[in-house]
C-alpha cells in the first residue's frame, strides 16, 4: 500500500488514535503517509505528538479542518461526541473513513457521516498499532481499507458486525493482563530479586508463550495438556486454578463486557 501522497487525519486524539498515528509515522518507505493531521480535542496528546514529530504532524484548528485536509479519516470519538460532531463534518465522496468507535454501530456511523458504505469501515485497533503489530478487527470486508490497516497491524475482517463483539470483549483484558504481570513481578521481588530482573524475565516469558501459540497449529486445549507434564509444576498449577473460581471469573468478566457492547 503506497501512502506516500496521502494525508491521514484523526478526529479525536486519545490513546488509540495516538497509537495508530505513531504506527503510520514509523511506517517504512512508501507506507508512511505524506502527513498526519490530528484534531485539537485532546490538546495535550496532540501537542506531544506534534512536538515529537514536527515534520509529520499538523494540529488542525478545527475538526472540520481535519476532514478537509485528509484523504483518509480515522474517527476516535466518544459516542456522545460523535453524535454531536459527525453530522457537521464536510465529508466528500472522495474520503475513506475508518471508525475506531467500538461502541457505535456501523449503520449509525454511516448515517452520521453520510459517507458511502463502500468507503467506510468500522475497526478496533489495539495499542500495539504504535509498533505496527497486533490484530485489527474490521467490518465490512473492504480491500482498500484493509490494505491501509495492514500497515499498522493485521486486519481481521468480519463478514457480520455481530461477530466483532465477542472478539472486542477480549480487548477488555489488556489491563488485566498487565495486572497479572504486575502481581507476578511483585511476588518475585518479595522473594528477593530485583524489580528489573523480574520485569525482564516476565516480559520475555509471556512473549515466548504468545509466540509459541501464534506459530502452533495445535488447539489451546492440546497445548494445555502438552505443557502439563504428569506430576509437574504446570499440572499442579492448572489443577489448583481449576479448583477455584479463577477461570469462571475470567469468562464472567468477558460476559460483562459483551453485555455492555450489546447494550
Amino acid at each position: 500500500m503506497d501512502c506516500s501522497e496521502l494525508v491521514i487525519g484523526f478526529l479525536g486524539c486519545g490513546k488509540i488514535s495516538n497509537a495508530v498515528a505513531r504506527g503510520y509515522i514509523g511506517a517504512p518507505g512508501s507506507q508512511r503517509p505524506k502527513k498526519i493531521i490530528v484534531s485539537p480535542r485532546n490538546a495535550e496528546k496532540a501537542a506531544a505528538l506534534k512536538s515529537e514529530f514536527p515534520d509529520m504532524v499538523e494540529i488542525a484548528a478545527t475538526n472540520e479542518a481535519v476532514v478537509e485536509g485528509s484523504n483518509i479519516v480515522f474517527i476516535g470519538l466518544l459516542p456522545d461526541v460523535a453524535n454531536a460532531v459527525l453530522p457537521n463534518m464536510p465529508f466528500t465522496p472522495e474520503h475513506h473513513v475508518i471508525s475506531m468507535m467500538a461502541a457505535v454501530n456501523y449503520d449509525d456511523v454511516v448515517a452520521l457521516t453520510r459517507v458511502d458504505p463502500s468507503r467506510l469501515i468500522k475497526t478496533v485497533p489495539l495499542p500495539g498499532a504504535a509498533r505496527r503489530s497486533g490484530p485489527i478487527l474490521s467490518f465490512p470486508p473492504n480491500t482498500y481499507s484493509e490494505a491501509v490497516l495492514n500497515i499498522v497491524g493485521t486486519a481481521v475482517p468480519c463478514t457480520e458486525e455481530k461477530d466483532m463483539k465477542p472478539l472486542i470483549s477480549i480487548t477488555g483484558h489488556i489491563s488485566p493482563f498487565f495486572e497479572l504481570m504486575n502481581v507476578t513481578q511483585q511476588w518475585i521481588v518479595e522473594q528477593g530479586l530485583s524489580p528489573e530482573s523480574a520485569r525482564l524475565y516476565i516480559s520475555a516469558f509471556y512473549e515466548g508463550l504468545s509466540s509459541s501459540a501464534a506459530k502452533s497449529t495445535d488447539s489451546f486445549a492440546d497445548m494445555v495438556e502438552e505443557a502439563a507434564t504428569p506430576g509437574g509444576l504446570n499440572e499442579q498449577t492448572t489443577n489448583f486454578l481449576r479448583s477455584t473460581e479463577h477461570y469462571n471469573l475470567h469468562k464472567e468478566s468477558l460476559e460483562t463486557v459483551l453485555k455492555r457492547l450489546k447494550g
